[in-house]
C-alpha cells in the first residue's frame, strides 16, 4: 500500500478543490452570442407599429426589428401566459460579409421596447435572430432571418 505523507495530502487536497474551482461553470463564464454585446436603450416614446420600423419576427416572449434605414434592431420583451418569464429579450445578429457579431439584449423588463443603433457597412448581409436569455445563458432562438444593412 503506497504511503503519502500529511504534507502530500494537504497538497493534493488543495491542488484538487483548486481545478474544482476553475473548472467549474459561473455566471462570469456565461456570455452572450457574438463579439459585441449592446444592452438596448429604452424607447420612451411608446410602442412603434412594427410594420414601420423593416423586417419583423415575434416569438414566445419578444418581438424583434432590423430597420436597415440606420441600422437599427428594436426588440422588445413580451408577457407569457399573460405574465413576465424572466428572461431578457434579445437579437443575435451577425454580418455575414464581415467579421463582427454580437447581441442586442433588452433587459428593461416586459413590455419595454428597447433599441440597439449598429453602424454596418451598406449593403452587407445581416443575419439576426430573436432569443430570450436567462443571465447570460441562451433559453431558446428563432430562425436565422437574412436582411441588407
Amino acid at each position: 500500500m503506497l504511503r503519502i505523507p500529511r504534507r502530500g495530502k494537504l497538497v493534493l487536497a488543495a491542488a484538487t478543490g483548486m481545478m474544482a474551482v476553475m473548472l467549474a461553470p459561473t455566471a462570469a463564464s456565461a456570455a452572450y452570442y457574438g463579439a459585441e454585446t449592446d444592452y438596448s436603450s429604452e424607447w420612451a416614446p411608446g410602442y412603434p407599429d412594427y410594420d414601420s420600423y423593416g423586417v419583423c419576427r415575434y416569438g414566445t416572449g419578444v418581438n424583434a426589428c432590423f430597420q436597415s434605414n440606420g441600422d437599427i434592431f428594436w426588440v422588445r420583451d413580451t408577457l407569457v401566459n399573460d405574465k413576465p418569464d424572466g428572461y431578457s429579450a434579445a437579437i443575435e445578429w451577425r454580418d455575414v460579409d464581415g467579421t463582427r457579431s454580437g447581441t442586442c439584449v433588452n433587459n428593461h423588463g416586459s413590455g419595454v421596447m428597447g433599441d440597439c443603433n449598429k453602424n454596418f457597412v451598406e449593403g452587407h448581409r445581416i443575419f439576426w435572430r430573436y432569443a430570450r436569455y436567462n443571465s447570460g445563458v441562451q433559453v431558446n432562438a428563432g430562425a436565422w432571418v437574412e436582411t441588407k444593412a
